[in-house]
């Protein structure tokens, strides 16, 4: 009596799985014959001795673009294809597996409209018969072609393909991305001559280039500088940042950090000053001035800071005794700017 509760317990779970499973082929048979409706207008258009490859390649297609590792885990806990090899032949292995899920769920198994392109046995026979049209014949026991891309030096080198030839190139690609018409019919040059020299043979496969998609230019991001000085493991500075006040426009250098066209700062400027301003981030912060010459001033900062073009600067001796404000700054790209915010 257990025994014949744990097989109907068993049968009902298989049926439950074989039903879900159904129910996601079905789904994936009617999006590759959406697919192939869509596209009704081109597959007309194919050879016809091609036409059956063209509409199992749709099918094909269709069923990739969905995510079916569900169905796969489904179909293995059931013992079944898990439709991992159906490349010849989609919609026959869709419709294979719908009959032993019929099976499966005790119900006679419909029989499906005649629509798959290609089946089990023809659609493989049928690829690798084309196959061999468009690469050569399989080497031997093994279905691999070795095809290899040219370099662009193959335009100009002819040792290069008469090396990759003699060492068992089978398919020379040529990326049409990159180089020219010149080029490549150099490449095919060398080829031939390599194959009288070699006496082997060896395919040429172009690889037509698709439509280059550019974002154009990039827009400008804010001009900011950030410095920051060095901490201990405890938070305390054991390096101020060094900022330079300068009338000059330079460039940052490494250790440190210039603000240029602070002319009236420099001009009046002692060693203890101090020079006030508040960051892009509404922070007050305090410069230490603790060099000066003819047209700059060095500064030590303690505290992080992040200055933008036009911040006001206040130069303070004891009482407010002057102002001036940034000068421009390089625009930094937003994510550098976000990437800094976080480590600060």
């Amino acid at each position: 009596m257990a025994n014949q509760k744990i097989l109907q317990a068993r049968v009902t779970t298989r049926a439950a799985l074989a039903a879900r499973a159904a129910r996601r082929i079905e789904k994936l048979r009617t999006a590759a014959l959406e697919l192939e409706a869509r596209h009704a207008e081109a597959l007309a258009a194919t050879a016809p001795a091609m036409n059956k490859s063209a509409r199992n390649l749709v099918h094909y297609l269709a069923v990739r673009a969905h995510d079916i590792r569900g169905l796969q885990s489904d179909l293995a806990r059931l013992g079944l294809s898990s439709l991992g090899r159906m490349e010849a032949h989609a919609m026959a292995s869709l419709d294979m597996v719908t009959e032993l899920l019929s099976m499966i769920r005790g119900l006679a198994p419909a029989e499906p409209p005649a629509l798959a392109p290609a089946s089990m046995n023809s659609g493989t026979a049928m690829l690798a018969r084309h196959s061999a049209a468009i690469l050569g014949p399989a080497p031997g026991e093994h279905k691999t072609r070795i095809m290899v891309t040219m370099p662009s030096e193959a335009a100009d080198d002819p040792g290069v393909i008469r090396d990759l030839l003699a060492q068992g190139m089978q398919i020379m690609r040529i990326n049409c991305a990159h180089d020219n018409r010149e080029a490549w019919a150099r490449m095919v040059l060398h080829l031939r001559r390599a194959e009288k020299r070699l006496g082997r043979r060896c395919k040429v496969c172009f690889d037509v280039a698709g439509p280059k998609l550019r974002t154009g230019p990039i827009e400008p991001g804010i001009g900011v500088i950030k410095w920051k000085p060095r901490r201990d493991l405890l938070g305390r500075v054991i390096e101020p940042a060094v900022v330079q006040l300068t009338t000059a426009t330079i460039g940052q250098l490494p250790g440190q950090w210039s603000i240029a066209g602070a002319g009236a700062l420099t001009a009046t400027a002692r060693i203890g000053d101090a020079v006030e301003l508040v960051d892009a981030r509404g922070k007050h912060r305090r410069l230490k001035i603790v060099q000066v010459s003819a047209d700059a001033c060095t500064c030590h900062a303690d505290t992080t800071a992040y200055v933008t073009t036009g911040i006001e600067l206040l130069l303070r001796r004891g009482k407010r005794d002057g102002k001036d404000e940034s000068g421009e700054f390089a625009a930094a790209p937003a994510n550098d700017i976000a990437q800094t915010r976080r480590s600060d």
